[in-house]
């Protein structure tokens, strides 16, 4: 009875689908991801740690991707490193108000819909 029982709770705590930003898609981005994209450029153009830490940001935040969204093993198939970040350039240069995060998640919509148009 009382492995049924931590089982049962286990499960009511960890069986359910969870949602990962609230309902209005709100969710918190945590470290390099909330610095302006007109940081990212400035940065990016003196290429050092600085730069590459924020690399580090996007291409971690491609990573969880892969593992948490259904049906996505690699995002950045048939991309590079320096590919990634030359789109996100070009997303900033574009959005200087807009923040890292913003940039990441626009990449993975890129990135995703040119799967879907490769699958056709």
């Amino acid at each position: 009875m009382k492995y049924t029982l931590i089982a049962a709770v286990v499960f009511l705590i960890f069986g359910q689908q969870s949602q990962a930003a609230d309902s209005n898609g709100v969710y918190m981005v945590v470290g390099d991801g909330r610095v302006s994209c007109e940081v990212w450029s400035a940065r990016r153009g003196k290429d050092g740690v600085e730069s590459a830490n924020l690399e580090q940001w996007v291409f971690g935040y491609l990573t969880s991707l892969n593992r948490w969204v259904p049906g996505i093993v690699n995002i950045a198939r048939g991309s590079n490193h320096e590919g990634l970040a030359l789109w996100v350039d070009h997303y900033c240069s574009e959005n200087p108000e807009k923040d890292v995060a913003d940039a990441a998640e626009f990449l993975f919509l890129a990135l995703r819909k040119n799967q879907e148009r490769s699958n056709d």
